[in-house]
């Protein structure tokens, strides 16, 4: 009785330590990928000037649709199936070689529409390197196994491959760019990081969990395809009052505001994603203890609320209070016009938190995906329309209003619907 005990203490603390070393690494990406460009936007925007910085977020806006397809909710989705079969080593072959083939579809599929994009309207055809450079670029993402270390929960790997690859692009930010001509080699460095990181990390993981190489039948395809549509669905809706947000002002707009938008929107996301590795980070845990005891798994989640409360209600105030001071910091110069749409944008930290515990962690695991879907897809309709209404009349007041309007409606609704189903993680036993 007492071996049991401690051997079921033992691997309590051993599954807790995974968790935190997995949340560490994941902040370590998360501070290289969202750090490291605010170190490289003064020198951009000096460089680069106002406008064509507002021109290059654009494009990535453009990019950043491509990007969510050619994903198709993996981040997810197979995160939590690679979780519950890491021991299973012809299953994770299958499943390996399955997601690699449905997100080469995707990307040929990508491809084909960004052709009759770029050469169909001239807007696009002008700069039709520039966005061919970006998209390679984004194509080598697909060898980079982002959601098989996750799911292995070994996230050690994907750190030091990432922290590399963007440590050496962003020296030679520096070194090659010294000229507004010389944009493009912000594409040209993507594709050379992301495809030599891709390559590299595939062949580790290859070799590290002796994956077979694999030719996926037509089953294995569409389960891929399946068990990834409902979150691709709410990525999808996501980009809605995300992603959209820089596309619906670049269009409305100029290159100029949107360079400004821009600016301000990198600040509050740098603050907004920090979130993102802990969530990563507890999903595949979360998941699992859900399948053993909801409980615990509720008990561990509430624990995890109230000191990202803590620290996300910290960090929302932080950004009000300091906006001007970021906004020097990050680009150079004073601009009250920024700072304004910082302060607007500053409760997004706080309330994007707080959906991903009701919503990736609850509703995905208690089988409240389609609610989670609909929560997600009507907040970003509700986004669009305000964003078309407003976006006219006062520009990027208007997509910073939306933006915001729509993320904490967005939380509201899932807190509503987890409670429904009887879960109250503080005022009720949450059982």
């Amino acid at each position: 009785m007492r071996q049991t005990i401690k051997a079921k203490a033992l691997n309590t603390i051993r599954n807790n330590r995974k968790v935190f070393n997995n949340a560490f690494f994941l902040t370590i990406i998360q501070t290289v990928n969202y750090l490291l460009p605010l170190i490289t936007v003064p020198y951009l925007v000096r460089v680069l000037g106002t406008e064509r910085f507002g021109f290059i977020a654009f494009a990535g806006s453009l990019m950043a649709y491509f990007q969510i397809i050619i994903d198709y909710g993996f981040n997810l989705s197979a995160t939590r199936e690679v979780s519950l079969h890491k021991k299973d080593t012809p299953w994770l072959s299958n499943h390996f070689f399955s997601v690699l083939a449905v997100k080469s579809t995707l990307a040929l599929i990508c491809l084909a529409v960004l052709g009759i994009i770029v050469f169909g309207i001239p807007r696009f055809h002008n700069e039709s390197l520039f966005y061919f450079l970006l998209f390679i670029g984004l194509v080598g993402n697909i060898l980079f196994p982002v959601w098989f270390f996750q799911g292995m929960e070994e996230m050690g790997y994907i750190t030091f491959f990432n922290l590399i690859a963007r440590l050496i692009t962003t020296v030679l930010y520096f070194v090659l760019i010294k000229t507004p001509n010389d944009y493009l080699w912000m594409a040209w460095l993507g594709v050379i990081a992301s495809w030599s990181t891709g390559v590299a990390s595939i062949i580790f993981a290859l070799k590290r969990y002796s994956i077979r190489f694999f030719v996926p039948g037509l089953a294995s395809y569409k389960a891929c395809l399946a068990g990834g549509f409902r979150i691709f669905i709410t990525q999808i809706s996501v980009s809605l009052f995300t992603n959209t947000n820089t596309f619906l002002l670049g269009l409305f707009t100029n290159n100029v505001v949107v360079g400004h938008y821009a600016i301000g929107e990198k600040i509050v996301r740098a603050v907004v994603f920090l979130s993102a590795p802990i969530g990563g980070a507890i999903y595949p845990r979360v998941s699992v203890l859900f399948g053993e005891s909801k409980e615990r798994a509720l008990g561990f989640l509430r624990k995890i609320l109230i000191a990202g409360i803590g620290f996300f209600g910290l960090m929302s105030g932080v950004l009000f209070v300091g906006a001007d001071l970021f906004v020097w910091l990050v680009s150079g110069h004073q601009s009250k016009e920024t700072a304004f749409l910082i302060r607007i944008m500053s409760i997004l930290p706080l309330s994007i938190f707080v959906d991903n515990i009701y919503g990736t962690q609850i509703m995905l695991n208690i089988n409240l995906k389609n609610k989670f879907m609909w929560i997600i897809l009507l907040g970003g309709l509700f986004s669009v329309t305000l964003q078309i209404i407003m976006v006219p009349l006062i520009k990027a007041t208007g997509t910073s209003i939306a933006f915001s309007v729509s993320e904490v409606s967005m939380a509201l609704f899932m807190i509503w619907a987890v409670r429904k189903e009887g879960i109250f993680l503080f005022s009720k036993p949450a059982i």
